[in-house]
């Protein structure tokens, strides 16, 4: 039945937003499809079901290094090019050489229709800047870090130079929502508030939130956002 369906979801997200980003993609998806629910939607929430309960024992784990520790605040972003809409990942922490301690995280499935990598990416990085400069502002406040502007990873390399030029060749023919967008990221570089760099994907944390991994694939990116054995 459609509630039974909404209760589990509701509750699947909320370890989602609160313990598990290793599962937020998953949720997500399964989001989508609550209004045309259908057997194979069944079997994928079977699977996500499946794997937390073998993995009941795993939780967030943040790690602090030595106090000296340079640290800093950093968001990534990714997105995963796909039809109808592709998929934005973003997750943003406190990171220094030894420290990880990650303070918010989001998968959503993008609003409007992307036909290249690039767009694709610079729509999960607006969507990054959106949801973590206010909780970087916030997180300085309390914890007491130096100002300096956000550090936003991307691991393509049109969204960096875009945050810095504010044009792109390869993305000449973007429209208005595109646009926007693009300004938005311009100028927060130009006001210092949002520092825009390449991070490769093999690094990048928010890979894991963008798209479906294979299982050793999945295992590897899990520690990478602080997901561990408890």
């Amino acid at each position: 039945p459609a509630r039974r369906v909404q209760k589990l979801i509701g509750m699947i997200l909320w370890l989602a937003r609160n313990v598990r980003p290793d599962i937020a993609y998953a949720v997500s998806r399964l989001g989508t499809r609550v209004t045309k629910w259908d057997a194979k939607a069944t079997l994928e929430l079977a699977r996500v079901v499946g794997y937390l309960a073998n993995t009941a024992n795993y939780g967030l784990k943040m790690t602090l290094g030595d106090a000296k520790e340079d640290c800093h605040l950093v968001a990534y972003s990714d997105a995963n090019l796909s039809a109808p809409a592709s998929q934005s990942g973003c997750i943003f922490g406190i990171e220094g050489k030894n420290t990880w301690i990650p303070l918010v995280w989001k998968s959503k499935r993008q609003g409007i229709c992307a036909d290249s990598t690039g767009a694709s990416e610079l729509i999960a990085a607006h969507l990054t800047t959106r949801e973590c400069l206010i909780f970087a502002e916030t997180t300085r406040k309390v914890i007491g870090l130096q100002e300096e502007p956000l550090r936003l990873r991307v691991d393509n390399s049109t969204v960096v130079r875009i945050s810095k030029r504010g044009t792109s060749d390869s993305l000449s023919w973007l429209s208005l929502a595109l646009r926007l967008r693009v300004g938005l990221l311009k100028d927060l570089h130009d006001l210092n508030l949002v520092q825009v760099s390449y991070v490769s994907t093999l690094l990048n944390k928010a890979d894991c939130l963008s798209k479906a991994m294979q299982r050793m694939k999945l295992e590897e990116h899990r520690e990478m956002v602080g997901v561990f054995r408890m």
